[in-house]
């Protein structure tokens, strides 16, 4: 009579194959996951800049400038609050003595760790529809926007979901106050600032992408 074997693993063969596939995994998953969360926090950051500088575009149109300084964010009393409030989906307002309560509580830090400094804001900080902290301020002849990309959830590291920009006196968008500066698109400035100075330059020229 004739047998039939069966054909099967056996457990030794099956325990073996599974630790194989947990080693590779520990190894894998948490460089996979450490890279999703980086675009993510670009593709959020970019999106809030967008918003902002689209708002700061129908505000000239709307007023019929060609300087923000001569724009009411500038010459009216309270010219921050109302353009928030009429051009950016704002979702709660907090003073400059709360700014803890739309940005983080706790100090943020540099990516290289050599940057830890506790936000602070001029006036009023405010927390967007998309989640994200911004607070404006305002300079000579530009607005310098801090903005905190998840408000006030981790990591709170300048570069990662924390960003300083700024918008020029003619309305567009720079990476440093002036608009003329050499480390505006250094990699090395980036990762050593608590709040992300001079990352939008960088990621600009990466094609957004957070390599640092």
């Amino acid at each position: 009579m004739k047998i039939n074997k069966i054909l099967a693993f056996t457990l030794s063969e099956v325990l073996i194959t599974m630790s194989i596939v947990g080693v590779v995994s520990a190894l894998t998953v948490p460089t996979l996951m450490k890279n999703y969360q980086k675009k993510a926090q670009s593709v959020q950051f970019r999106k809030v800049v967008t918003e902002f500088t689209n708002a700061i575009d129908l505000t000239m149109t709307e007023e019929g400038k060609n300087s923000i300084t001569t724009t009411s964010i500038f010459t009216d009393t309270n010219g921050v609050d109302n353009f928030v409030n009429n051009h950016l989906k704002k979702i709660k307002t907090c003073s400059s003595n709360d700014v803890g309560e739309c940005f983080s509580p706790s100090n943020y830090k540099s990516v290289d760790g050599s940057a830890n400094a506790a936000m602070t804001c001029d006036g009023n900080s405010y927390v967007l529809a998309n989640s994200a902290a911004i607070c404006i301020k305002q300079r000579d002849e530009s607005l310098e926007v801090i903005t905190d990309t998840n408000g006030a959830e981790k990591p709170n590291v300048g570069g990662r979901d924390i960003f300083t920009f700024y918008i020029q006196k003619n309305g567009k968008l720079s990476s440093s106050g002036d608009g003329d500066v050499s480390n505006a698109t250094s990699v090395n400035t980036c990762k050593s600032y608590a709040f992300g100075e001079a990352c939008l330059g960088v990621l600009s020229e990466s094609g957004w992408q957070m390599d640092y």
